[in-house]
């Protein structure tokens, strides 16, 4: 659980850096033309560990320690960094994606690699009971009920969430999922 527990560590104090110094998200969050045009490539990892304020870092915290901890454990520590690096990469890849070119929008968040870390475990373990808003139900159908959300919301981008970096992680963990299998 060293992984696990060293990301959440570094995710709370560059967030609450962040929100001490908001220029420091500005130059550090993820931009298409930041990193294509300007060539500022550390924006790809950097993005990931800032958030915009306190429930978005405690709800992205809450549910990688509860399903990272279990991961990390399963795949122990070398395959476990590639998933999360693949989730990272695989979010902020499909992100930039589906932006439109030269958007202004700064992105920022580890939930990307939280839905590649659940997605991973999910694949794993369809039939796992998951309580969401006090609602039992297997992952497969959280699965299918985050990505259509997902997918709805990230379409229609009228909420300031980034859920094309959402699904970009939880279609990295799935794949790094069905590779391991």
């Amino acid at each position: 659980m060293a992984v696990t527990i060293s990301l959440i560590a570094v995710c709370v104090g560059l967030s609450i850096f962040g929100w001490l110094i908001p220029q420091a998200i500005r130059d550090f969050g993820l931009n298409r033309d930041a990193v294509f045009v300007r060539g500022e490539w550390f924006r790809l990892l950097s993005h990931a560990f800032f958030h915009a304020n306190i429930w978005h870092l405690l709800i992205n915290m809450y549910v990688f320690y509860n399903f990272g901890r279990y991961a990390e454990t399963l795949l122990g520590v070398k395959y476990y960094v590639i998933l999360l690096v693949v989730g990272l990469l695989g979010s902020a890849f499909f992100s930039m994606l589906m932006r439109e070119p030269h958007s202004p929008v700064i992105g920022i968040g580890f939930s990307g690699v939280v839905s590649a870390v659940v997605f991973f475990v999910i694949v794993l373990y369809p039939k796992m009971k998951l309580l969401i808003f006090f609602i039992p139900m297997p992952a497969w159908l959280f699965a299918i009920l985050y990505a259509a959300y997902s997918l709805y919301a990230g379409s229609r981008g009228e909420d300031g969430i980034d859920h094309w970096a959402h699904l970009g992680g939880a279609g990295a963990g799935t794949a790094y999922a069905f590779f391991l299998k």
